[in-house]
């Protein structure tokens, strides 16, 4: 008979590189215990966006069929991560007359709806509205005014819109799979809740994911988002570097940088060679010396950089990032990625690892799970909010929940263990 458990949640990231799918749940202690996760190479996408549905959809169902086999679950609604340049976020704000003696949830929500009275064009939609602070007539600086008295209520917000045909063709694709899409969430927004301290959060400190065709910037403050946005580069326009510049197979062109990249030809031995594959197969490996990839990979990293840099310069929320810098994503173990970044920016940095992971924690303990690791965190929040993700489906009025087909344990380990064998030989 099957299982059901009300509690299993599921999250996925359809990036420019990859798909992933994680299984997992949230423990009363906070701890995100991993159930299961799957990856296949993404198919059908360029720089974060879909450009190919049936393709994207066929990569979607690998990792969805490995995540299935490891975690034992099925999977019908999952938790989606969104990027791209099409996304947008803009400061806003709203204003109310509070009904009654104190601001109570329908005042919340109404003053949310006014920040959202934006002229906002009829092919974009609005994905997030995230509150920064409130103020309750001249009382500034509120957190939560649920409960506190006066006359008129004020939201700053953050609000994130997306074209309204890409959110559609990210959902098209799941359906192809026979999933629901719970919520369509920014990657970076996701990241951010995998990678970073509540002190880091409440001091400053800016988000930096850096992905296969993204990489996506995130300034929080006083634990409220303040600035997003993106540059159209990532870790794939590496690679189609390595690939003209040394002449190297696509496959040899990612392999190389993943084992021998890095961002500062400073750490690189002058007299050091490295195997590069040829782009015909029939010809021999031919050597070059190391110092010349690290010009290659350094020369995008600093331009990704620069104009990172001047997002945040633009974006007049630099200064409150007192926190510093945080990394994450693929492209972001690069050697020499943090020490670049310090130098670039003049402010600390470091790299950032999915926190608070139990259960199977080694099959995404590395940056380039963060997005997908976060949406599952992110996932659980909302539906703790909720009060639990059994609800009744709109057409039949009963209540939803993961199943299980109940294998038996030899049979789970025996998955577990091909999954895990599997992830060692891809990150050797």
């Amino acid at each position: 008979m099957a299982r059901t458990n009300n509690n299993i949640i599921a999250s996925m990231d359809i990036g420019t590189t990859k798909v992933s799918v994680v299984v997992g749940e949230m423990g009363p202690d906070g701890v995100l215990h991993i159930l299961g996760e799957g990856s296949a190479p993404s198919h059908g996408l360029k720089e974060g966006e879909i450009k190919d549905i049936e393709k994207t959809a066929h990569s979607i169902q690998e990792a969805l069929n490995a995540a299935e086999d490891i975690s034992g679950y099925k999977i019908s609604r999952v938790y989606v991560g969104i990027a791209g340049g099409h996304i947008t976020g803009v400061n806003s704000n709203g204003i109310i007359k509070i009904h009654g003696n104190s601001v109570t949830d329908k005042d919340m929500a109404r003053v949310l709806e006014s920040a959202k009275a934006l002229a906002i064009p009829p092919e974009r939609k609005v994905i997030h509205v995230l509150p920064q602070e409130y103020t309750i007539d001249d009382q500034r600086y509120i957190s939560n005014p649920l409960g506190m008295a006066g006359t008129r209520l004020t939201a700053n917000v953050h609000i994130i819109t997306g074209r309204d045909a890409s959110i559609k063709n990210i959902m098209r694709a799941c359906e192809e799979c026979g999933l629901e899409v719970e919520e369509v969430v920014l990657e970076s927004l996701a990241s951010a809740h995998a990678v970073l301290s509540p002190s880091e959060r409440k001091n400053g400190v800016i988000l930096i994911d850096m992905g296969g065709g993204t990489s996506d910037i995130l300034i929080i403050a006083e634990d409220a988002v303040k600035y997003t946005g993106e540059v159209p580069m990532g870790g794939e326009h590496m690679t189609n570097d390595i690939v003209r510049m040394l002449r190297a197979s696509r496959e040899g062109a990612e392999l190389i940088k993943i084992r021998h990249g890095c961002v500062l030809d400073s750490m690189v031995q002058p007299a050091e060679q490295i195997e590069v594959p040829e782009i015909l197969s029939e010809h021999a490996p031919h050597m070059v010396q190391r110092s010349v990839l690290a010009m290659v990979c350094q020369s995008r990293m600093e331009e990704i950089f620069s104009l990172i840099e001047q997002n945040l310069n633009a974006s007049g929320f630099k200064e409150q990032a007192v926190g510093g810098v945080v990394l994450t994503g693929g492209a972001s173990l690069i050697r020499g990625c943090r020490e670049l970044a310090e130098d670039m920016f003049g402010m600390p940095a470091r790299i950032g690892y999915p926190v608070n992971v139990g259960g199977m924690k080694e099959m995404v303990d590395d940056p380039k799970f963060s997005t997908v690791v976060g949406l599952l965190r992110y996932g659980a929040e909302q539906e703790r909010k909720r009060g639990g993700n059994a609800r009744k489906n709109k057409a039949g009025g009963r209540t939803r929940t993961m199943e299980a087909e109940g294998p038996k344990t030899s049979e789970r380990l025996g998955r577990w263990f091909r999954a895990l064998w599997q992830w060692i030989k891809d990150v050797r």
